[in-house]
């Protein structure tokens, strides 16, 4: 499967403030939000990469907001193995 057509099937419910990324033949999109269903506000990252034949999804939850770009940098260094 091509990655594009990986992250848009994974990846369609981000909504409109999808980040892109794009690293070689590696695709990703992510959102960041904040979630407050355990009754604490958490910073979430979601987010998918792919390239051709493989894809990964991470969530990354985190209570520092200042954090925001560690979680960016951990969802774009997505490998394949």
């Amino acid at each position: 499967m091509r990655p594009e057509a990986f992250l848009a099937r994974v990846a369609g419910s981000l909504g409109d403030d999808v980040l892109h990324h794009q690293d070689g033949d590696l695709v990703g999109k992510a959102r960041l939000g904040t979630d407050t269903s355990s009754g604490v506000e958490v910073a979430v990252l979601e987010g998918f990469s792919a390239v051709p034949g493989r894809g990964a999804a991470i969530r990354i939850v985190f209570e520092d907001a200042d954090d925001w770009r560690w979680a960016m940098d951990l969802w774009r260094a997505l490998r394949p193995a």
